[in-house]
């Protein structure tokens, strides 16, 4: 049986084109998929693992799921490469210190986000945000300050802190030297947050708001919740752009968060 050779060369370009095309994953592509029962499971199942952990899908994409802790951010290290080009998340977020050095990272490799589940507190901050696009595929994405919203008096922590220590049984050596290492993180965190959202155009004034009990409302409503779920075009006005999707309030709320959405 003869082929005809020019239908024989398009046969043989499309299958090289599709053996390519399937070793790419980007954010475009990604199928989420669920119930209101499944993304209860998935947001509980991240909200469980204590010390987070990343699993490369294939070469392209990687997912965090579970708490940031310290240390979280040298597992990133050795998880990400150049070849990752979309980041899957289902965190509650957690360390600070450890989430700003992840998100300042993601920035400069213009990795996509796509949130599966939850992106809250420091995931939402900085993981979340350091997305060149961000996609909230199932779920939500929580808000409610920050390192540098946080308006505490450093002597009365600092006093609160050696009482708390010497009734531990800490001598006042550990007491000092631990206090000393933790200012120190406290202020590095807050100096690389300010490099972050500058680089990035994000308005501190969200983080400022959401850390208010009231998330925005008027104080005198006397209204608390835990979260500030905002609207895309809320995002929008406090500078977070190229975002894709809607938040899950029911979700949120079945979880058993206050939550307020705008």
């Amino acid at each position: 049986m003869k082929i005809n050779t020019q239908a024989g060369i398009c046969l043989l370009l499309a299958i090289l084109f599709n053996l390519a095309a399937a070793h790419n994953t980007y954010a475009g592509e990604y199928q989420c998929s669920g119930s209101l029962a499944t993304d209860m499971e998935n947001i509980k199942r991240a909200r469980s693992i204590t010390q987070g952990t990343f699993v490369r899908f294939d070469k392209n994409t990687l997912k965090f799921e579970g708490h940031i802790e310290r240390g979280t951010y040298a597992k990133y290290l050795e998880a990400i490469d150049c070849e990752v080009k979309t980041m899957i998340i289902n965190s509650p977020g957690g360390d600070t210190y450890d989430g700003v050095r992840i998100g300042l990272d993601m920035a400069k490799r213009n990795i996509d986000v796509i949130v599966d589940g939850v992106a809250g507190s420091s995931a939402a901050n900085y993981l979340f945000n350091a997305g060149k696009s961000k996609t909230i595929c199932r779920g939500f994405v929580g808000f409610h300050g920050n390192a540098g919203a946080v308006k505490e008096d450093r002597k009365a922590f600092a006093r609160s802190f050696r009482a708390f220590s010497a009734k531990a049984g800490a001598s006042s050596e550990q007491i000092a030297k631990t206090l000393q290492e933790f200012m120190k993180v406290k202020d590095e965190t807050v100096k690389l947050e300010k490099e972050f959202f500058i680089k990035l155009s994000i308005s501190q004034k969200l983080f400022a708001v959401t850390q208010k009990e009231s998330k925005g409302l008027a104080p005198e409503l006397n209204l608390k919740f835990e979260f500030l779920l905002p609207s895309v075009k809320t995002m929008e006005k406090f500078g977070i752009r190229n975002v894709e999707g809607r938040q899950d309030v029911e979700l949120a709320e079945r979880l058993g968060l206050s939550v307020i959405y705008y």
